[in-house]
C-alpha cells in the first residue's frame, strides 16, 4: 500500500504571537501624562503661580484667619463690656460714705463725703504735689443746709460785690465737706453771684436763711483764698 504523504499542515512550524507593543505604548503615554500632572501641580503650588498656588492659599488663609480672629476678638469685647459697666455700677453703689471731716490721704475721685461725691482732686499750685496747704476738690451733689448770709458790697475787704455764707449750726455742718486739719470756721462765697445777689439784694444785706447748694468746692492754699458753692435755691430767709 501507498504511503500516506504528509500533511504540509502538520509539517509547518507554528508562528509565534507578536508582542502586545501597543499596551506598553499606551502604558507609557498614561505614566507620563500623570506625572505631567503631578508636575504642574507641583510647580503652581511652590512658584505662586496659577490656582493651586500655595502663595496664594497662604495668603488667603491668613487674611480669612485674620478677619476671624478679629471677629471674635470683637465680639468678646462686646461681651465683656456690659459686666464691667455692671461691675463699675455695683461698687460705685456698694462705696460707703466717709467720715466728716475726712483725712486728704485717705480720698479719692469717687468717694462720697457727707451727701456729696468728689467730683476731681488736684492741686492750687500745679508746681508742687497735692498737700494739706495745696488741694482743690470739687464735689457734686445738692445738699440743703442752714447758714448765716452777707451781701459784701464792693470796695468792702478782699471778698467783694458777693453774698458769702458762714454755716454754724450743727446738723448743717455735717453737711460740708471739711479735711480733719481744718480747724477755720466754715465759710464760702456763692460761685454763681449773679444770680445769689439777686436772692439777698440789697447791697449790704445779712441774717440767715435756709438755702440748697450743689457743686462744693474746697479750696486749702497759702493764700487768700475761700471755698465757693453754687447757689441752687433759697428756701427761707429769716
Amino acid at each position: 500500500m501507498p504511503k500516506e504523504k504528509p500533511s504540509p499542515e502538520k509539517n509547518t512550524p507554528k508562528k509565534q504571537k507578536p508582542k502586545c507593543r501597543f499596551k506598553v505604548f499606551l502604558a507609557i503615554i498614561l505614566t507620563t501624562a500623570v506625572l505631567g500632572g503631578i508636575f504642574y501641580v507641583w510647580y503652581q503650588y511652590f512658584s505662586g503661580i496659577g490656582e493651586y498656588s500655595f502663595v496664594e492659599t497662604e495668603k488667603y488663609s491668613e487674611l480669612k484667619i485674620g478677619e476671624e480672629i478679629k471677629k471674635a476678638l470683637e465680639e468678646a469685647e462686646k461681651e465683656t463690656e456690659e459686666p464691667k459697666k455692671e461691675e463699675e455700677k455695683e461698687t460705685e453703689a456698694v462705696k460707703k460714705p466717709i467720715e466728716n471731716p475726712f483725712e486728704l490721704e485717705a480720698v479719692s475721685e469717687g468717694d462720697q463725703i457727707a451727701d456729696m461725691k468728689i467730683k476731681s482732686i488736684k492741686p492750687f499750685n500745679e508746681n508742687y504735689e497735692i498737700s494739706y496747704y495745696n488741694v482743690i476738690i470739687d464735689f457734686t451733689g445738692e445738699n440743703i443746709i442752714e447758714a448765716e448770709y452777707k451781701y459784701i458790697p464792693q470796695g468792702d475787704g478782699i471778698i467783694q460785690d458777693n453774698v458769702c455764707f458762714e454755716v454754724k449750726d450743727e446738723e448743717s455742718l455735717e453737711k460740708i465737706p471739711r479735711l480733719k486739719e481744718d480747724t477755720n470756721r466754715v465759710f464760702f462765697c456763692a460761685s454763681n453771684s449773679d444770680f445769689a445777689k439777686e436772692q439777698f439784694a440789697p447791697e449790704g444785706s445779712e441774717g440767715t436763711a435756709r438755702i440748697i447748694i450743689d457743686n462744693y468746692k474746697m479750696i486749702e492754699a497759702e493764700a487768700e483764698v475761700w471755698d465757693t458753692t453754687e447757689l441752687v435755691k433759697v428756701r427761707e430767709k429769716y
